[in-house]
C-alpha cells in the first residue's frame, strides 16, 4: 500500500446523450425454441437446420462455438428464443430466472437502491455488490461482448434472437472468466436480401405503455442493415407517503443498429452500435425490521426525538406494505450506456476459421436512495459512476484428424477505467449537535467512562473527538483494470461413442485503486485549528481515509476436463470437472483504515455429470444434471460494529467456504400438434462450512448457514396451446406459465426479517392472429394472483433493516405486426 501526495480524483468520462452503437456477433448458443407451427431459426455460424422428423423440439446451439444439437452439448445450458421470451411475457433479464434452473436475479443489489443494479446468482455463486471495485460472479455478454459492471445490467429484452444461460464455471471457451456461469444476450442479426421487420405496441396497468420495432434492409447483394428501437414507460406501483410521489416507475429506451457485410463466401463483418437510457425515480423500499437495541439508533433517537414525545424512529415505522414507502427522499435511478463492436470472421480453409471481436462500451450511472426506510434523515446515499471498457478477443476454430478433433483457442484482453463517487450520509448534522453539547459526555467507543477518561469522549465546542461523529462520508474511487487471458478447448473422439475434452485457461488481472474518504458534515472547520492534522486534515479537507493507492495482480489457471458418451442415438451423457475463479480486489466501501481491505480471488471446483435423452421419436426431451461445487475463499461484504468509534465497519474479507450440490431437470413434450408442455426443476443444498469473524467479532455468518440468493427448491412449467381456425387462415393461442421458489435468504447471516418465504407466480397469455403471423393481438397477465414478495433485502448494521418489494399483478395487451 502506498500513500499518494495528492488527493485522488475521479476521472471525468464524457458521455453523449444519444449514441448509435454497434453490437454484434453471437458467441454462443442458438435456441430457436419456437412454437409448433414455426420454422427453426438458425444460430450464429449455423446453417438452416434440416427438419428432423417434423419435430420442432430440436434445439440448435453454439455453446461450444460450433453447431450442435442441445442434446449433444456437455454443459448445463438453458436456451430460450426471442419468440419464446415474448410468449412468456418476459420484459427484462430478471424475468428469465422464473424458468431457468438454479438461477436468481434481483435488482437493488447490496443496498444500492439502484433498481437495475443486478445481483445474479447461479448455483449459489454470484455477487451482491455493485461497486466498481468488485467483479461480477456471473458474466453477462451482449452479442459476445462482456459487461464489466453489474450496475444497470437488468437489461430490457428488445429484438432478440435468443438468451443463453450457462451454469457452472466458464472460461475455456470465453473471453472473460466467470466463476458461477454466464448469460448471453444475442440480438437478431441483419439478413441479406430481405426487407422485413416488425412493430409492437402495448399497454399495461399503472398507465404502462410500450412501443418497439425493427427494420431489416438489404443494401445490395452482400450488405444488410438492421435497426431496432424500444421505449417503455409505466407509473410506479408504490407511493412515498412523505412526498406523495410514486416509486418504482419505468422510463427506458433502447436503440441498436447493425451492419452486416459479406463480400465473399468466406469473409463476414458485423458492425454494431447500441445505446440505452433510463431516467426513473427510486424504487419501493420498506423498513421491515427495527433493532431497538442498536446503540447508534438509540443515539439518533436521543438527539432527534422531541422531549417527552415519540421516538424519531420507533416500531410504528416497521411495515411490510408493498405499495407504500415512508421515505425522506424519493431517490432516483439514471443510467446511460452505449457500446460499439466489430466482429470479423474469415474461413482460412474448409476446416479452419479465425474470428475477431473488438468492442468499446461506456456507462454513466447516478442513483440515490433512503437506506433506513423511514422519513427520518438517518441513512441516505448517492452514487455516481462513470466507466468505460475496451476488449479485444481473437479466436481460432477448427477441426483436424478427419474431424475427430474439434478445437477452439483464443486470446483475450480487457481494459477498464472507472470512477465512482459515493455520498453516504449517516445521521446528517450529528457533528454540529456534538459541537453544541456542554462537554465531553458521549463515549467515542464502547467501554469508555467519560468521567474518568473524557479525552475519549465526544461533545463540547471544538472537541477533536467530535470529528469521529461526522458520519457524512464522501468516497472517491478510481479503478483501472488490465486483464489478459489465453484459453482453449480440445475435444477428441476416442471412439465413435466416447469423446475426451481438455480445456485450459490462464488469466492475469492487474488492478489499481486510488481511494479516499472525506467527512462532509462540518468537521472540516477543524482544519483551520491547531489540532487539524491530528484529526485527519489535509489542506481544507478532513479525511476518514487519506488518499491511498493499491495495486495488485491476480493470477489463476482454470482447467476443464470431461468425457462424453453416446449411449445410443437418443441418449447422451457427460461428466466434467472445472475450476472457476473470480478476481480479487479492494474494498470500495471502507470509511476507516481498518476496513480498507484487499481481498483475494474466489475459487471453485465443480464436478458435474449429466444425461440428455430424446424419447418418443423426438416428441419428448428430458435433460438432467447433478453437480457438486467446492467453493473457497468467498468474498464477503459485511457490516460489523466499529470497535474503535461510532457507526459500523464495512470490510470485505475472504473468510468462508461452502459446499454446494444439486440436481437440475428440464424437459419438453409435444402432446399433439397443438399442445406442448415444458418445465423444469432444481434442488440445491448450499451451506457455509465455517464461521466467519472480523477483528475477533462475530459477523453472524455461521457454519451451516444457507448461502444467500439460493432457494433449495425451484419448480417451473408451462402449457402452450396453438389452434389454427377458419381453414388455417387464423391462429388462436393460449399459454399458462407457473413457477415456484422455496424460501430464500438475502443475507449471509440468514437474518430472518429480510428473508423471503416460498412463493409461486402464475402468468397467462391469450392471443389471436393470422396463420402467417403477420399480426397478433394478445392479452396477458403477469403474476396473475398478485403474489407479493421481497425482491431483495439487506441488514444495515445500524438498526434499520430494509426490504424491496416486487411489483404485483400486471394485466396488459400487446398488438404486434410483422412484414
Amino acid at each position: 500500500m502506498t500513500h499518494t501526495s495528492e488527493r485522488a480524483r475521479p476521472r471525468a468520462i464524457k458521455l453523449r446523450n444519444a449514441a448509435m452503437i454497434l453490437g454484434a456477433s453471437a458467441l454462443a448458443l442458438a435456441m430457436p425454441y419456437a412454437a409448433a407451427a414455426q420454422e427453426q431459426i438458425p444460430g450464429e455460424n449455423v446453417e438452416q437446420a434440416e427438419p428432423q422428423a417434423d419435430n420442432d423440439n430440436v434445439i440448435i446451439v453454439t455453446a461450444q462455438r460450433r453447431e450442435q444439437s442441445l442434446q449433444e452439448v456437455p454443459i448445463a445450458v438453458t436456451a430460450v428464443s426471442g419468440e419464446e421470451l415474448a410468449a412468456r411475457s418476459a420484459i427484462d433479464v430478471s424475468d428469465i430466472a422464473q424458468f431457468t434452473p438454479s438461477v436468481t436475479i434481483q435488482g437493488a443489489s447490496r443496498s444500492s437502491g439502484g433498481g437495475t443494479n443486478a445481483a445474479i446468482f447461479v448455483r449459489g455463486i454470484g455477487q451482491d455488490e455493485f461497486l466498481i471495485t468488485f467483479d461480477p460472479g456471473v458474466g453477462i455478454y451482449i452479442d459476445g461482448i462482456y459487461l464489466g459492471r453489474t450496475t444497470g445490467s437488468i437489461l430490457d429484452l428488445a429484438d432478440l434472437e435468443r438468451i443463453e444461460v450457462l451454469r457452472g464455471p466458464q472460461g475455456t471457451l470465453f473471453g472473460r472468466n466467470s466463476v458461477g456461469g454466464a448469460i448471453q444476450i444475442v440480438s437478431r442479426k441483419p439478413e441479406l436480401g430481405v426487407v422485413e421487420g416488425f412493430g409492437s405496441i402495448g399497454i399495461r396497468e399503472d398507465d404502462g405503455f410500450d412501443i418497439s420495432g425493427a427494420l431489416n434492409v438489404p443494401l445490395g447483394d452482400n450488405i444488410a442493415f438492421r435497426v431496432t428501437g424500444q421505449h417503455r414507460q409505466q407509473d410506479g406501483f408504490a407511493i412515498n407517503q412523505t412526498t406523495g410521489n410514486d416509486l418504482s416507475n419505468v422510463d427506458r429506451q433502447v436503440v441498436r443498429a447493425q451492419l452486416l457485410i459479406e463480400p465473399t463466401d468466406r469473409l463476414s463483418a458485423l458492425f454494431s452500435a447500441d445505446a440505452s437510457f433510463l431516467n426513473e425515480r427510486g424504487i419501493q423500499s420498506s423498513l421491515v425490521d427495527l433493532d431497538t437495541n442498536s446503540s447508534f439508533l438509540q443515539l439518533f433517537n436521543g438527539f432527534s426525538s422531541p422531549p417527552g414525545g415519540p421516538l424519531a424512529i420507533d416500531g410504528t415505522d416497521v411495515a411490510r406494505d408493498p405499495d407504500v414507502s415512508n421515505l425522506n427522499r424519493d431517490g432516483l435511478n439514471e443510467n446511460t450506456a452505449f457500446g460499439f463492436s466489430a466482429t470479423l470472421e474469415y474461413e482460412l480453409t474448409d476446416t479452419l476459421t479465425v474470428k475477431s471481436l473488438s468492442s468499446y462500451r461506456d456507462l454513466a450511472s447516478d442513483f440515490t436512495a433512503d437506506l433506513d426506510g423511514t422519513d427520518a434523515p438517518f441513512v441516505d446515499n448517492f452514487y455516481s459512476t462513470r466507466q468505460n471498457q475496451f476488449s479485444q478477443e481473437l479466436q481460432l476454430l477448427g477441426t483436424a484428424f478427419d474431424d475427430r478433433l474439434n478445437f477452439t483457442v483464443g486470446a483475450f484482453y480487457f481494459r477498464e477505467e472507472a470512477a465512482e463517487t459515493g455520498q453516504i450520509d449517516i445521521f446528517a448534522g450529528l457533528f454540529n449537535l456534538f459541537q453544541g453539547l456542554p462537554g465531553p459526555i458521549i463515549p467515542a467507543f464502547p467501554g469508555v467512562d467519560c468521567t474518568v477518561t473524557p479525552q475519549f469522549c465526544g461533545g463540547g465546542a471544538n472537541n477533536p473527538v467530535n470529528a469521529n461523529f461526522d458520519l457524512q462520508f464522501r468516497t472517491d474511487s478510481v479503478v483501472e483494470v488490465d486483464s489478459y487471458a489465453l484459453f482453449g478447448q480440445f475435444e477428441y473422439e476416442l471412439t465413435d461413442r466416447l469423446t475426451a475434452i481438455v480445456g485450459l485457461r490462464q488469466s492475469w488481472d492487474t488492478k489499481t485503486l486510488d481511494y479516499n474518504v472525506t467527512r462532509g458534515g462540518g468537521s472540516a472547520a477543524f482544519c483551520a485549528l491547531p489540532f487539524g492534522g491530528a484529526v485527519g486534515c489535509i489542506g481544507n479537507d478532513i479525511f476518514a481515509v487519506p488518499p491511498t493507492q493499491f495495486s495488485d495482480t491476480f493470477r489463476a489457471f482454470t482447467p476443464r476436463f470431461g468425457l462424453n458418451y453416446d449411449f445410443s442415438p437418443d441418449v447422451f451423457g457427460y461428466a466434467s470437472v472445472a475450476r472457476g475463479y473470480k478476481s480479487g480486489g479492494f474494498n470500495g466501501r471502507a470509511t476507516t483504515l481498518n476496513d480498507l481491505t484487499i481481498f483475494a480471488p474466489e475459487d471453485v471446483w465443480t464436478y458435474e455429470t449429466g444425461l440428455r435423452t430424446t424419447l418418443a421419436g423426438g416428441d419428448i426431451i428430458l435433460n438432467g444434471a447433478v453437480y457438486y461445487s467446492d467453493y473457497q475463499d468467498i468474498q464477503f461484504a459485511i457490516a460489523v460494529p466499529n470497535p474503535a468509534g461510532p457507526g459500523t465497519l464495512s470490510p470485505v474479507i475472504n473468510a468462508g467456504s461452502a459446499e454446494i450440490y444439486g440436481l437440475e431437470l428440464e424437459g419438453t413434450a409435444r402432446l399433439t400438434d397443438t399442445v406442448r408442455l415444458s418445465g423444469g426443476a432444481s434442488f440445491i443444498s448450499a451451506e457455509y462450512t465455517e464461521d466467519v469473524t472480523f477483528l475477533g467479532q462475530p459477523t453472524g455468518i455461521l457454519n451451516g448457514n444457507d448461502v444467500p440468493k439460493t432457494p433449495s427448491t425451484q419448480l417451473f412449467g408451462s402449457i402452450d396451446y396453438r389452434q389454427p381456425v377458419a381453414n388455417n387462415r387464423f391462429l388462436i393461442h393460449a399459454r399458462v406459465d407457473g413457477s415456484y421458489r422455496s424460501s430464500i435468504q438475502n443475507e449471509p447471516s440468514n437474518f430472518a426479517p429480510v428473508s423471503q418465504d416460498g412463493y409461486g407466480i402464475i402468468n397467462a397469455r391469450l392471443g389471436f392472429g393470422d396463420a402467417d403471423e403477420t399480426y397478433d393481438l394478445s392479452i396477458w397477465a403477469k403474476n396473475l394472483f398478485d403474489e407479493r414478495y421481497l425482491e431483495n433485502g439487506f441488514r444495515s448494521g445500524g438498526g434499520t433493516n430494509i426490504g424491496y418489494f416486487a411489483r404485483g399483478r400486471q394485466i396488459g395487451a400487446t398488438l404486434r405486426f410483422s412484414f
